[in-house]
C-alpha cells in the first residue's frame, strides 16, 4: 500500500529561525522537515516553541496511521474480525 501526502506544502520555502544561543538560519521546509524526524518526547515541546504551526502541521500527518485506516473501517462494519 503506498501512501501520497496531498497537502499543498511549499517544501523549497525558506523559514528563519533562532536557535537557543540567539544565532539565526535559513532552512527550507523540507530541511526541516527532515530535522523533525529526530523528534522524541523530549524534543517536541522544543520543536513546538521554536516552528509552532511548522511542526503541529507536520506532526498531524506523522500521527494518522494510514495504513490501518481500511483494516479499521471494515473492522467497524463488521465485515472483518
Amino acid at each position: 500500500m503506498e501512501f501520497k501526502d496531498i497537502r499543498k506544502v511549499d517544501l523549497k520555502r525558506k523559514v528563519q529561525w533562532v536557535d537557543d544561543n540567539g544565532f539565526k538560519h535559513t532552512n527550507t521546509v523540507s530541511e526541516i522537515y527532515q530535522l523533525f524526524t529526530l523528534s522524541n518526547q523530549y524534543t517536541s515541546n522544543w520543536f513546538t516553541s521554536k516552528f509552532g504551526k511548522l511542526y503541529t502541521d507536520w506532526m498531524m500527518v506523522q500521527a494518522f496511521h494510514g495504513e490501518t485506516l481500511v483494516e479499521d473501517y471494515l473492522k467497524s462494519k463488521g465485515k472483518l474480525k
